[in-house]
């Protein structure tokens, strides 16, 4: 069943895909910043068109998909199963959401290197992003209190 948000997000991360390269042309106005993260929501209320209730709605529906998606991945870390990197590729995505593009380029970043050694991502490198996302969270969910 779909509902508007959902909609919405299909959207959103239909322009995300094919419409905005997020390495070279990041979106650089609104910028939010808060500690050590950058966080935009400019592409956000483009697509709810600047209304407050949705955008709080969206950014609710994002908190819920990021945090699921932590968990899946702490679950394969453990596994040690491949499915890491698809679940990195769509962190990627929920981050590209936002404009976080540092926490972009670091799970990008980690794909790479876990390619060219042929080997799944180390501990450590997995602890302090996850770190960092959880902190991201965190803010996020600042903006709908």
């Amino acid at each position: 069943k779909y509902t508007k948000i959902t909609t919405i997000i299909y959207a959103c991360l239909y322009y995300l895909k094919w419409e905005h390269n997020l390495f070279t042309s990041p979106l650089k106005k609104n910028w939010e910043k808060n500690m050590d993260t950058s966080i935009d929501l400019h592409l956000m209320r483009q697509i709810v068109f600047d209304d407050e209730k949705l955008l709080e709605e969206m950014i609710g529906v994002w908190i819920a998909d990021t945090e699921s998606r932590v968990i899946q991945m702490d679950l394969h870390f453990r596994e040690k199963n491949q499915l890491i990197f698809k679940n990195l590729h769509d962190l990627k995505t929920n981050l590209s959401m936002i404009s976080c593009h540092d926490l972009v380029q670091k799970c990008q970043l980690m794909i790479d290197t876990s390619v060219s050694t042929e080997k799944l991502m180390d501990e450590k490198a997995w602890s302090e992003l996850r770190y960092e996302i959880d902190q991201l969270i965190e803010k996020m969910k600042m903006k709908i209190v």
